[in-house]
């Protein structure tokens, strides 16, 4: 119980790769993304009567875990020049720019692991992973919305605190929009109005 724990702090030290990639300074753990994830789940799936909102939460506190055991991967989507160019500055560059199937495959070896000497409550932790991963339940897809919610929050925040910091890449790229609650949705639509507004 007490290697678990020790495994799983690793995350309160661990930066998240994509912001480091963007030329942030002093970005945030993955412990803090899953924090506030954790709170926004509680505080936007309040009302929500169609979903076990605990679940939910114990789905957003576990979802990114296994990057205690792999580190914080990052997906090849087709990577422009520019990308390529910000990969190269990574230490460990040769762990990133891999497929997507190929980051869950990792996890999924971290995830299990890492759950392996908890017995039922590892059990527990390795399901709720895979939902998430999933991405099929009413819990899920909330829970993925929400996470999404708070990296575009985050990339405004990033963007409004520090001076010529520019995360218009992501916030253009395809594949970030992928908040399929339309409650959820439409608040990453205000966060992108107010940097549009911000903006000469």
């Amino acid at each position: 119980m007490i290697d678990f724990f020790r495994e799983v702090g690793k995350l309160k030290t661990l930066k998240r790769t994509g912001w480091v990639v963007e030329g942030v300074q002093d970005p945030e753990s993955i412990a803090d993304h899953s924090f506030r994830t954790a709170l926004a789940v509680i505080i936007l799936g309040k009302h929500k009567q169609d979903i076990d909102l605990f679940k939910c939460v114990k789905m957003a506190l576990a979802h990114d875990i296994a990057e205690s055991q792999i580190g914080d991967l990052l997906v090849d989507w087709k990577l422009d020049a520019h990308g390529e160019e910000k990969l190269k500055n990574l230490k460990d560059r040769e762990k990133h720019g891999i497929t997507l199937e190929e980051k869950i495959k990792r996890e999924k070896e971290g995830m299990k692991k890492l759950t392996s000497v908890l017995g039922e409550e590892g059990k527990e932790l390795l399901e709720l992973w895979e939902e998430f991963e999933e991405c099929k339940t009413k819990e899920s897809v909330f829970v993925k919305s929400v996470e999404n919610f708070e990296m575009f929050l985050q990339a405004y925040e990033y963007e409004e605190s520090q001076q010529g910091v520019d995360i218009s890449s992501w916030f253009n790229h395809g594949n970030n929009w992928r908040a399929k609650d339309q409650e959820i949705n439409s608040l990453i639509k205000i966060i992108v109005e107010k940097r549009k507004a911000r903006q000469p």
